[in-house]
């Protein structure tokens, strides 16, 4: 080989080992980066897209299905709703409730407001039925069909609080479903209600792609009681997982849809699912103009209003004498 042709792969390889270099100290740098986030800066960073999503409204069905022993369906209902929320002020219309059991709920309108909740029953061929009371928060049933309860909040707290307060710890970075992820857990303690001694486990996936959303939670524990129908024993391991996929709006994320499932394992390690809860979003928007009118109610001058407080009707001039424009 010649001076000048050794001189020139000499000059070639070196700039592929410089390539090379720098390649490799931008993946070291990037890989670096992700393992500096820290237990804090993921509660900071979902603290802050939680903060980033103020109104939204869109379509939301809502399933709920149990089961027996054989794994025949005992119980279902689907309730359809349109939602529209705008920071603490939310208007849930129900337009199509069934179930199993062939019973269909009448429409029904929900608003939550700072002053209060509205329910208003729309029964045919009967006028309106209407019902107030100062608590500003939708029951426990009615929660669930609104996405954001999946989106933030674990047993009425917001996640990062739960997660501070349960002393969650990273456990590693993994990869779920393709997506990059940090697996979450909370300290082991164990139950001195299980004769089995079952330590309780509780774990989330958190994906800082997604918004720090996250995209799984595992719940492991044995039963404080026995079931109604006599089918899961006090003792009994059981497991609640709860995923959830998204749809994203700039660089905010949104639940699209959310699966729940509990399940009792056997002996054997099998699981046998006796609770399934699916909610569907569709059309949805998110941080655009929501008129205020939308969470007004229009109170008719012929009707009583039932006060929950009260436990009693009012005319119309009498709530508003006592309460004002809702």
């Amino acid at each position: 080989m010649s001076f000048f042709s050794l001189k020139f792969l000499y000059l070639v390889l070196g700039f592929l080992a410089a390539i090379f270099s720098v390649f490799h100290a931008d993946a070291s740098a990037q890989d670096q980066a992700e393992e500096d986030l820290s237990f804090e800066m993921l509660l900071a960073g979902i603290k802050h897209y939680d903060n980033a999503i103020r109104s939204g409204e869109g379509k939301c069905t809502y399933t709920y299905e149990s089961f027996g022993m054989h794994g025949n369906s005992t119980k279902m209902y689907t309730w359809k709703a349109l939602l529209t929320f705008d920071q603490h002020r939310t208007r849930m219309a129900l337009e199509e409730s069934r179930s199993s059991n062939k019973i269909h709920w009448p429409e029904t309108v929900l608003i939550v407001t700072e002053m209060g909740t509205w329910e208003v029953i729309y029964h045919e061929p009967e006028k309106p039925s209407y019902y107030f009371q100062t608590k500003t928060e939708l029951d426990s049933l009615r929660d669930r069909v609104d996405p954001r309860r999946w989106l933030a909040i674990v047993k009425g707290q917001d996640l990062p609080t739960y997660l501070t307060e349960e002393k969650f710890y990273i456990v590693k970075r993994g990869v779920l479903n393709n997506i990059p992820c940090y697996v979450l857990a909370a300290k082991n303690i164990p139950n001195p209600d299980s004769s089995q001694q079952m330590m309780k486990t509780d774990k989330f996936w958190i994906s800082p792609e997604h918004g720090f959303r996250y995209l799984k939670h595992e719940i492991q524990l044995p039963r404080k009681v026995d079931s109604l129908d006599g089918s899961r024993k006090k003792g009994t391991p059981t497991v609640v997982r709860v995923s959830i996929s998204y749809q994203q709006f700039g660089d905010l994320w949104f639940p699209k849809v959310v699966k729940q499932e509990n399940a009792r394992i056997a002996p054997n390690g099998e699981e046998h699912i006796y609770l399934r809860i699916t909610l569907e979003v569709k059309d949805f928007k998110v941080n655009h103009i929501i008129s205020p009118d939308t969470f007004t109610v229009d109170i008719p001058d012929d009707i009583t209003i039932y006060v929950e407080d009260l436990r009693r009707k009012l005319t119309k001039k009498e709530f508003l004498k006592r309460y004002g424009q809702k």
